[in-house]
């Protein structure tokens, strides 16, 4: 009778895999972080476009000083806040990248196992098919001399 493959290493494999797992949903929150950032950064840009734009309408109008003071002032914290952003997307950045190797790493690790359980499954299999074949040679061998027995 053939006996069950049963994988010493299961519950090793098994925490790959939540290795693993944990490690795509950490990047998965950085590439979230990363993202929001690079819009941020664009919603800058636009604002210190549509700010210039606004700034040469009013002085195109009759307009007072103390309003016209205030859009260098604005425009400078626009930027202040893009520069600032621009760190953190570094920042991230580089998270992203030790992420990406803490992924690499899980993978590799989940990968060795599994080739491992691949292994010990072939093995299996050719031991059970070499009983199988045993089993086989002594049925047939049985039948011979039974069958030599009744003639």
């Amino acid at each position: 009778m053939k006996k069950k493959f049963n994988f010493r290493l299961k519950s090793v494999l098994k925490l790959r895999e939540f290795e693993e797992e944990k490690a795509k949903l950490a990047l998965g929150v950085i590439v979230a972080k990363k993202q929001n950032l690079i819009n941020q950064i664009e919603d800058c840009k636009q604002n210190i476009n549509s700010s210039y734009v606004s700034y040469e309408k009013a002085q195109e109008t009759s307009t007072t000083i103390q309003i016209l003071s205030f859009f260098p002032n604005y425009i400078q914290s626009i930027k202040n806040k893009r520069d600032y952003l621009n760190e953190q997307l570094k920042q991230v950045e580089n998270d992203y990248q030790e992420s990406l190797k803490a992924l690499s790493v899980a993978m590799g690790d989940k990968k060795v196992v599994e080739k491992l359980k691949d292994k010990k499954k072939k093995e299996h299999k050719k031991q059970s098919d070499k009983q199988d074949e045993n089993d086989r040679q002594e049925i047939f061998s049985i039948r011979k001399m039974l069958a030599e027995d009744q003639l």
